[in-house]
């Protein structure tokens, strides 16, 4: 975590539960209850302790950033300005760069990211912020390497070596199993002419598979391997399209639905859980056919695990197409809401 102001480090800050608290407040960029920051950095402390402890150290902030936090009696907020100017983030400037999209833009945006969100601070007997720093970190690794990915295509497909391998190799830094980055590092060096490079990096390649996903190299990485052994690869003209470059989309709406859940509209476009819903819809009417009256089912799993669109575009859509169950049973008007 740095702070600067003029391009000096601000000292003072010897509390990590200081740092913590203001980069929390940063990121959420919205007015935070006092009781949740209490909760978060003081879970061990009675709730007058706790809000004494809290107290002070939006004094201390408050001090040695004057007029960034905005303190109300039940809320506290950061302003992103003081007394004394503008405070710049760089998680703002990140975002600011990458929306621009342009390669200049994305790779000033990539600078930015030095490492693992708040990485070396430990707050010990804060489970709260434990968890929510390392969703962070998540976060901000998996868009750095998205970045990451966007140069790596752009400056291979060019041909512009130097930049390609430099963006690719920060890439196998964030996650080296990547196979596909693996490749065009290969690439890249054997059309810079450095054939032996070339062929040791799908040994790092074959070596990291094994280690991490316990597998083999898949056919394209064993193909271009094989290639460049036989010295079939022509040195890339400036300009020339990389054939592993992704091409452009098809018009239309991709179904790839990234973050978001499959609703019931995408349920033509829901795959790979047909076995799992059909349990589902099987369960369900086993229940009413016996007529037990068990109208509840619930679907647990970790987050980010696909409940929702298993519901939603499996079970619901399912249900939806089916011959009513034989009880004539209706389903409820809330059934979708899960």
């Amino acid at each position: 975590v740095l702070i600067e102001r003029d391009g000096e480090p601000v000292r003072g800050f010897e509390s990590r539960k200081a740092l913590g608290l203001l980069a929390y407040l940063t990121v959420q960029d919205q007015p935070v209850p006092r009781e949740r920051l209490v909760g978060m950095f003081w879970e061990d402390k009675t709730e007058a302790q706790g809000r004494n402890n809290l107290n002070w150290v939006l004094n201390r902030l408050s001090t040695h950033l004057p007029g960034c936090l905005q303190t109300e009696r039940h809320t506290v907020q950061f302003l992103g300005e003081g007394t004394e100017g503008t405070y710049w983030l760089d998680l703002d400037a990140y975002e600011e760069l990458e929306a621009l999209g342009d390669p200049a833009s994305l790779a000033a945006a990539v600078e930015l990211y030095r490492g693992p969100f708040l990485e070396g601070l430990i707050l010990r007997g804060c489970p709260e912020f434990e968890v929510w720093q390392v969703r962070e970190q998540e976060r901000w690794s998996r868009r750095a390497a998205g970045t990451l990915k966007h140069l790596v295509t752009h400056y291979g497909g060019q041909g512009e070596v130097e930049q390609g391998l430099l963006f690719a190799r920060r890439l196998l830094a964030l996650e080296p199993w990547r196979e596909e980055t693996h490749r065009e590092v290969m690439r890249l060096l054997a059309l810079d002419g450095q054939r032996t490079a070339a062929l040791a990096q799908y040994e790092t390649c074959r070596r990291v598979l094994a280690e991490e996903l316990g597998v083999e190299p898949s056919e394209p990485t064993e193909l271009l391997y094989a290639q460049i052994q036989a010295g079939e690869l022509e040195p890339l003209a400036p300009g020339l399209r990389s054939e592993l470059t992704p091409q452009p989309p098809a018009p239309g709406e991709s179904p790839f639905k990234g973050l978001e859940f499959f609703d019931v509209a995408d349920a033509d476009l829901f795959f790979g859980r047909e076995a799992l819903t059909d349990r589902l819809v099987q369960h369900l009417h086993t229940s009413l056919e016996a007529e037990r009256g068990e109208r509840f089912l619930a679907v647990v799993g970790t987050s980010g695990s696909g409940k929702s669109s298993l519901v939603r575009a499996g079970l619901v859509a399912a249900l939806q197409r089916s011959v009513p169950p034989v009880n004539d049973t209706p389903l409820p008007e809330n059934s979708h809401q899960w």
